[in-house]
């Protein structure tokens, strides 16, 4: 979408803006659900109010730190597809953390199963 700015000059250039925006919204919001229940499974029933909290804060943080940086990008003349270029490079290197975050939890899962004895073992009558 940030790459329109370079054919604004052509016809398509606002039909395929428009496109990308409407297909940006679902898929931006669909992942919150998933990766928030990741993150309360990942720290405990005991530290899941004090990083919901965490979380809520970074989040409004996160909307001023952002805007402070597009302005710094923007006074350094940085196009507006070049700042989408470099948020484009930061949440890629998001998934790839999240997604190793997500293999370190499974892991821990399947050892702390692996661990405890099922009830029904226990309790076999032969």
């Amino acid at each position: 979408m940030a790459l329109m700015e370079l054919y604004v000059t052509y016809s398509f250039a606002l039909i395929v803006a428009l496109i990308a925006y409407i297909f940006r919204q679902p898929l931006m919001h669909m992942a919150h659900p998933a990766s928030n229940e990741l993150l309360m499974n990942y720290v405990g029933k005991r530290n899941q109010e004090l990083i919901s909290a965490l979380s809520s804060s970074l989040w409004s943080a996160s909307w001023f730190i952002s805007a402070k940086v597009f302005e710094w990008l923007r006074l350094l003349d940085f196009q507006y597809y070049e700042i989408f270029l470099i948020t484009a490079g930061l949440y890629i290197v998001g998934n790839i953390l999240f997604a190793l975050l997500i293999r370190e939890y499974e892991s821990n899962k399947r050892v702390s199963s692996i661990n405890s004895i099922p009830l029904e073992d226990e309790l076999t009558m032969d």
